[in-house]
This record gives structure tokens, C-alpha cells and sequence, in this order.
């Protein structure tokens, strides 16, 4: 549910706002506290170093040291995995998300094969579902609070990359067709009078701008109500 906000809130805002800044442009415009913008910035770059350090970290350590049987240090691995990453991203944009999509074929392929062990361990008899709901109440406290350091890093991995997307909208020729907006009907819209845009799955539309907005004469408030009003012809 964190996940599903976060990324609504974003898709939102990106089309709005679509330039390479995240959450640190859209505090500025909300708040406009230069302070507040650079702290969020700063949280934000951190958070960066710290995803990417875990990814380099985790690949190293659990995933070559399988490979390689401990014959490389994992620090030199986790050390060239980053100099791989970054080569490919100064590159160019196209070689980073072609690399991108490959190596999520990848994980969602694990996440394919654990989800069919698992449902075969259920099919079969092997499996015990009811342990999906037990809660471990022995134990420490840090060992209690296992569960919600999990899912808080999950949440905190999943904002990472709503952040990173959302940088790319300068890279994009059309950043609102890129990044759509939630459906109506699936997520509740805003109201007319708070709306700037709409996504249906078929076309983007732009609502006309009221004269508060636009600062038009009321001349132009008079032929719009006019245009609006049902003809009297046949």
C-alpha cells in the first residue's frame, strides 16, 4: 500500500513538473523552503549511495560467492560492479534501460521459480499455508522487529525507484504520455477545479485553464460560456 501511494503520487506530479529533480523539485513548489529543498535533495543522494551500495554489497556477497566459491574478495566484485553500472549509464540512456529491462527479465524469472516452488509445495501437500499468517512472538526484541525492518526497506527500495523514473522524464520526447497518470478508475482523480490533466486509455486531454489561471479578459470568459451553452438549431 506504501508502494502504491508513493508511485501514484509521483506519476501525478511527473507530468506536472517533468524535470530531472524528484522530490526535491516537488517540495519546492509545494513549500518554496530553500532548506527544506536542500534537505530533501540531501536525503535523497544519500539514499541513492545507499541502494547502490546494498545492490553491489548483495551481488558480491551472496550472489558471486556462489559463483565464483569464494576464490574472489567481495569487496573488488562489489567495487567493479559499480564501475560496470556507471560505464554503462555514461554511455548513453539507451544502453542503461536496455540493460535495465535485462537484468529485470532476470529477477522477475527468480521470482517466477520461487513462486512455482511454492505453489507446488502447496499442490503437492508439502507446504503448510497456515504459517503465512503466524506471528513469532519469542524471542528478542530486535528478532520482533525483524518483520518491520524488512518491510521498511522494501518500502524504502520501492521509493528509490519511483525517484530514479521520474528523473528520466528530460530524457523523454513526451514525459506525460511516458509517466500516465493513474485511471480514473482505478485511483480516484482529483477534482475538476484541482485537475491540470487526465489520462484515458485511449487519449490525453487537457481541461481549458480558467481565466484565474490564464489571466484572459472576461472576454474570454463570455465566448467560452457561449461556445458551452446547447445550440438551438436542429
Amino acid at each position: 500500500m506504501v508502494a502504491l501511494l508513493t508511485a501514484a503520487s509521483y506519476v501525478e506530479l511527473v507530468g506536472k513538473y517533468p524535470k530531472a529533480a524528484g522530490a526535491a523539485l516537488y517540495a519546492q513548489k509545494a513549500f518554496k523552503v530553500p532548506f527544506l529543498t536542500f534537505i530533501i535533495a540531501f536525503m535523497v543522494m544519500c539514499s541513492g549511495l545507499s541502494s547502490a551500495s546494498a545492490a553491489a554489497l548483495a551481488f558480491s556477497g551472496d550472489y558471486m560467492s556462489e559463483l565464483s566459491a569464494g576464490a574472489l574478495p567481495p569487496t573488488l566484485i562489489a567495487v567493479a560492479f559499480v564501475l560496470i553500472l556507471a560505464a554503462v549509464n555514461l554511455r548513453g540512456v539507451a544502453e542503461s534501460v536496455k540493460t535495465n529491462v535485462v537484468l529485470t527479465l532476470v529477477e522477475l524469472s527468480g521470482l517466477a521459480i520461487i513462486l512455482g516452488i511454492g505453489a507446488y509445495a502447496v499442490l503437492t501437500g508439502g507446504g503448510e499455508p497456515s504459517r503465512l499468517v503466524e506471528f513469532e512472538s519469542s524471542g528478542t526484541g530486535f528478532a520482533l522487529m525483524t518483520g518491520v525492518l524488512g518491510a521498511t526497506a522494501l518500502g524504502f527500495f520501492a521509493f528509490v525507484g519511483f525517484e530514479d523514473s521520474v528523473n528520466m522524464a528530460e530524457e523523454t520526447k513526451d514525459p506525460t504520455r511516458t509517466f500516465p497518470a493513474p485511471s480514473s478508475s482505478a485511483w480516484p482523480s482529483p477534482a475538476p477545479s484541482t485537475s491540470w490533466w487526465r489520462w484515458s486509455p485511449r487519449s490525453w486531454s487537457t481541461p481549458a485553464p480558467s481565466p484565474a489561471r490564464t489571466g484572459r479578459s472576461s472576454k474570454w470568459s463570455r465566448r467560452a460560456a457561449s461556445s458551452s451553452l446547447p445550440s438551438s438549431s436542429p
